[in-house]
């Protein structure tokens, strides 16, 4: 409790509210139709108040992203638990999509080659799940494979280029 209120107010004022606006909410779900918990998708508008009130000020952007990338997916993955249990798992798009933003924050830190080699391998580590998920007899995740490898060694072979052509 001591470790909160060491916490700057603005934060902790976002968790209070938040946390009193997110019980309204449950509260109405409840008397309203309880058969159906739709109190989880405002909630989740409502957890980027304390989420943002906690990086405002930090100088954090990846942690941040990644704060924010699995809120989306916790998201994502509670809508398909309350909406369609047992059914196709359609919560893993948004997720393998959302976390593209804080591969991109690192990778502006990173470098363009290092950033261009992991993104190629995040984008066919991505197509080979949705093809493994949707139709796993038929491999065509090879295809836009192919085409993203490109871009890596295109980077690659431009600093070869350059350090043979430079004068000595």
């Amino acid at each position: 409790m001591t470790r909160f209120l060491e916490t700057p107010r603005r934060f902790r004022i976002a968790v209070v509210y938040s946390a009193l606006i997110i019980l309204s909410l449950l509260l109405l779900n409840l008397l309203s139709s309880p058969r159906y918990l739709w109190c989880v998708y405002p909630a989740f508008g409502v957890l980027w108040w304390p989420l943002s009130a906690y990086f405002a000020g930090r100088e954090q952007p990846l942690e941040f992203a990644l704060c924010g990338a699995a809120l989306v997916s916790a998201t994502a993955f509670f809508g398909y638990l309350i909406s369609s249990f047992g059914h196709h798992p359609w919560f893993l798009y948004p997720a393998l999509g959302v976390f593209w933003w804080p591969l991109s924050v690192w990778g502006a830190r990173a470098g363009a080659r290092r950033f261009a080699s992991t993104a190629a391998q995040y984008i066919i580590l991505t197509v080979l799940v949705v093809n493994l998920i949707t139709s796993p007899g038929f491999w065509w995740w090879i295809y836009p494979s192919v085409c993203v490898v490109w871009w890596p060694i295109i980077l690659h072979l431009t600093r070869l280029t350059k350090k043979e052509s430079d004068p000595v």
